[in-house]
């Protein structure tokens, strides 16, 4: 079940419903937008974005790492086969990964104009340019250019072609051989039609 929480700044506490009846508990001061059942001043409610909210929410909302993380969670969840070669772990073994990293100055070419590198440094931080991966990388890969990301340096450092193999939300990414503003908007999209499929409301 998703819900899209809308709250003010008056410190809410949020309860988050993983798959199982498993509730992770966050407390945040700002305004959260995400896809998710909430409690605030002991009252539950239950809300279900419509189609475009749905959209709004899967391209442009910066959500705090922790809903990020639940959301794409429930996602591989859903989407990856019975018969999968390898089973999806618990929720608190994966950690958050951009793609395109934060410090993408370092490593991943400047932007034609100072709008381009605004508009870069807002879409690194929704859903589409976010997954889950079993182990940290290394710092070093992290903040690296994409092939070096992908590949890792050696057993010591590896990348995501290691690290997220079997994952079913990271599989067409790990097949790019660039990845770039566009393909953060297409994988925003692919994400969205899961969801949908998923949870028909």
């Amino acid at each position: 079940m998703i819900g899209l929480t809308a709250c003010g700044n008056k410190e809410p506490e949020y309860s988050l419903e993983f798959i199982e009846g498993k509730t992770v508990t966050i407390e945040d001061n700002e305004y959260v937008g995400a896809f998710f059942n909430f409690t605030n001043n002991g009252d539950a409610t239950t809300y279900c974005p419509n189609d475009n909210e749905m959209k709004i929410g899967f391209e442009t909302s910066k959500l705090v790492n922790l809903q990020s993380k639940g959301i794409i969670y429930l996602l591989e969840s859903k989407i990856r086969s019975d018969n999968s070669s390898t089973a999806l772990l618990g929720f608190n073994n994966y950690s958050l990964e951009h793609l395109m990293p934060k410090k993408w100055r370092n490593n991943w070419g400047a932007c034609a104009t100072e709008d381009d590198a605004k508009k870069r440094d807002s879409l690194l931080l929704t859903l589409g340019n976010l997954a889950i991966i079993p182990q940290a990388l290394n710092a070093s890969i992290r903040d690296a250019a994409w092939n070096v990301k992908k590949a890792g340096k050696g057993q010591n450092k590896p990348g995501l072609l290691l690290c997220a193999s079997g994952l079913y939300t990271l599989h067409d990414v790990l097949q790019k051989n660039d990845w770039n503003e566009h393909e953060i908007e297409n994988r925003a999209e692919w994400l969205l039609a899961n969801a949908q499929n998923i949870w028909k409301i």
